[in-house]
């Protein structure tokens, strides 16, 4: 009997199997039915697309043969923790991470990203922390910043990226390999890798538009070999313009954009005036305007605070005005400082009378967001050596490479007109006087020569009057930088301390297209208490500020007329000559030896003589 049953038995369990087989076949022919009915139009769709295709695909075998997954419902009651997380997790596998979304875009992207971390740039994969472990899955890979900038543009500071660890060397990798890695920081910092997804690279194509100044592209370019080859495309963006028609018209359209969009009272024509004059001062230039908008934009806005405070409604020239005056204001502090000395007389300045050997030069002080001008008093001194001229900052270690170069042209300058034939014989001592800053820059170099001048020749110098000009070998005065913050300086010592009304200033003459002067300095030219006399040469510098012809129009002239500086100073150089041959004649310099034959003795004697041809001494 048992062996019969047995036998049964296993007949049944055989039909079991093959039942489940014949049901485990008609639910899969079903389920693949059902499921391509679904997938079939997602693939007609992406038949161009061979990766998404193969993707869908192998969604649908898996489908198929997990069909369990998807019929069996949990029991009642099972409703644990455990449960939820295996729930959650069986359909996990089925989600779509969208990586990256341009559906409503119109164009090809162009991003900017302002903080251009590792992550923000190449992209991440996150981590949650399910019973004290980091768990992740592939739903956690989110796009960087070049996923989203794909097909496009993406922009980037130079200072931000080179400020952030690893990432320079990783935005070269991946420009290089036209590939977007996805990794873990982790990777560049452990010792020990910890295993983690590896997401397939992503193709790339696109643009990385680098932004950032002239060092740090030039810093770049010769030390890193690779930087030429991956950014292969510069572009220089000038921070001025031509001030025409054309450009004075976009200037109106941006003021009244920027009126409509930050919501401010509109700006009327003298009020535009007034703008685009500030503009021009920017680059100091009267044929230019600046690009740099922003600073534009915030005049204006500091103008609208102004018409409110008056109740006005139109912005006009006199709102702009105050508000320069008080943007002026905020950030001049160490100015009034240095003018409250001035007044005091702890900073010495003489303008007005006569001196010899003291001029008024004009430097500029740049604090970065605010420069201004400043007198700086120049004296020379002189003496009987063959020093030349001595450079007392550059002694004391204040003087700069540039304004050394420029005390070596004046040299050259001043001994190729008075020491051809002969040394000069006299040193002069130049100074800046009470300057503890460093000394840069070659715009006193006119100043120099005429204190140099004054001091050999004994010339007294006007002391209301000022000068700043470049000078080179020839006697050419050249261009200066920051010529409306030194006159601008040089008009308010001379309202702080002035008692006259006849001051001037001597600026070079290629400085005229650069004058954009304030309100207060121009109204004091108009009114005659403050002149400028542009100059091509030194010696009509030299002439406004002394009275004294200089006594040569050139270099090569060797000869003076009376009465000039030149002259005067030749003729105590000559005197000075004639005093040195007296003193050589005192000591009884021997110029040569005559042996006067004697026939009677049979000897001879040997007579000395000095430069008068008086004989002094007699030997056997």
């Amino acid at each position: 009997m048992e062996p019969i049953v047995l036998k049964y038995a296993r007949k049944i369990r055989n039909i079991e199997v093959k039942t489940k087989e014949l049901l485990r076949d008609l639910e899969k022919e079903i389920g693949r039915k059902m499921v391509d009915a679904a997938i079939e139009p997602l693939t007609t769709a992406c038949v161009k697309y061979a990766e998404l295709t193969d993707y869908l695909q192998q969604v649908r075998d898996y489908i198929v043969e997990n069909l369990s997954d998807f019929v069996h419902a949990e029991e009642p009651g099972a409703e644990t923790e455990q449960g939820m997380i295996l729930e959650r997790d069986r359909f996990l596998k089925f989600k779509v991470n969208v990586f990256v979304d341009n559906q409503n875009s119109k164009c090809a992207p162009v991003l900017m990203e302002s903080n251009p971390t590792f992550y923000n740039l190449f992209g991440k994969i996150e981590r949650s922390v399910e019973h004290g472990m980091y768990v992740t899955d592939f739903t956690k890979i989110k796009a960087g910043a070049i996923h989203k900038a794909n097909g496009g543009y993406l922009i980037l500071d130079v200072q931000d990226i080179l400020k952030m660890p690893y990432v320079w060397e990783s935005l070269k990798r991946v420009l290089r390999n036209r590939e977007g890695y996805i990794e873990e920081l982790d990777e560049h910092l452990a010792l020990i890798p910890a295993s983690a997804l590896r997401p397939q690279p992503i193709p790339l194509d696109l643009k990385v538009i680098v932004i950032g100044g002239e060092e740090i592209y030039h810093l770049l370019f010769v030390l890193d070999d690779e930087f030429p080859k991956i950014f292969k495309i510069k572009s220089d963006f000038d921070y001025k313009m031509q001030r025409n028609k054309e450009n004075i018209h976009a200037y109106v359209s941006f003021i009244a954009t920027r009126c409509h969009k930050e919501k401010l009272n509109h700006v009327d024509a003298s009020g535009v005036a007034a703008i685009i004059e500030h503009s021009s001062r920017l680059v100091g230039d009267q044929g230019q305007l600046t690009t740099e908008f922003s600073k534009i934009k915030d005049i204006i806005i500091e103008a609208d605070f102004v018409a409110r405070e008056q109740r006005q409604r139109i912005i006009k020239r006199s709102h702009v005005e105050r508000a320069l005056e008080q943007k002026f204001y905020r950030v001049n502090l160490f100015e009034r400082h240095l003018m409250d000395m001035v007044r005091s007389k702890d900073i010495m300045v003489s303008i007005e009378g006569r001196r010899i050997g003291q001029v008024n030069g004009l430097s500029v002080y740049d604090l970065g967001d605010y420069s201004f001008g400043k007198i700086c008093r120049i004296t020379c001194t002189t003496a009987i050596s063959d020093n030349g001229i001595f450079n007392i900052d550059r002694a004391s270690k204040l003087s700069g490479k540039i304004h050394d170069k420029g005390m070596y042209i004046l040299s050259g300058f001043l001994t190729a007109l008075l020491a051809r034939k002969s040394s000069l014989g006299i040193s002069a001592s130049l100074c800046f006087e009470q300057s503890y800053d460093m000394i840069d820059g070659d715009s006193a170099t006119a100043s120099e020569l005429t204190a140099v001048i004054s001091a050999l020749a004994e010339i007294p110098v006007k002391q209301n009057v000022a000068m700043t000009g470049s000078l080179n070998q020839l006697g050419d005065i050249q261009p200066v930088g920051g010529i409306n913050e030194k006159i601008e300086g040089f008009y308010r010592t001379c309202k702080a301390l002035g008692k006259g009304k006849n001051y001037k200033v001597i600026i070079p003459i290629q400085n005229r297209t650069n004058l954009m002067l304030d309100k207060e300095t121009r109204q004091a030219i108009a009114r005659g208490f403050l002149k400028i006399y542009p100059v091509r040469y030194f010696w009509e510098a030299f002439e406004l500020a002394t009275g004294v012809a200089f006594g040569a129009r050139s270099v090569h002239e060797s000869k003076f007329a009376p009465g000039t500086a030149l002259e005067m100073i030749s003729k105590k150089l000559a005197k000075m000559t004639h005093k040195k041959l007296e003193s050589a004649d005192a000591k009884h310099e021997p110029v040569y030896h005559e042996l006067v034959p004697v026939a009677a003795a049979g000897r001879g004697i040997c007579r000395t003589y000095d430069k008068s041809h008086k004989p002094f001494s007699r030997s056997l």
